[in-house]
């Protein structure tokens, strides 16, 4: 079974990895083309969907584990 503490030791290497990203670096379309250049340049697409992900699975794993462990106590 997992334990809470091993949630949130998940959680917190998921969130530290995001501070430790790779140097950005800048790439044609920056200020010209408008919000789209950001949906529809891949650089930025994929940092979006994995961002999203992360979210849903820090929300599934908080509603998994932590939530019914505080309802039986």
């Amino acid at each position: 079974m997992v334990t809470v503490k091993q949630i949130i030791q998940f959680i917190t290497i998921v969130c530290l990895s995001a501070l430790f990203q790779m140097t950005a670096y800048a790439h044609p379309g920056h200020g010209q083309t408008g919000p789209t250049h950001y949906v529809t340049e891949p650089q930025h697409a994929i940092v979006m969907v994995a961002a999203l992900l992360s979210i849903v699975m820090i929300t599934i794993a908080v509603r998994m584990f932590v939530l019914p462990v505080k309802r039986q106590s």
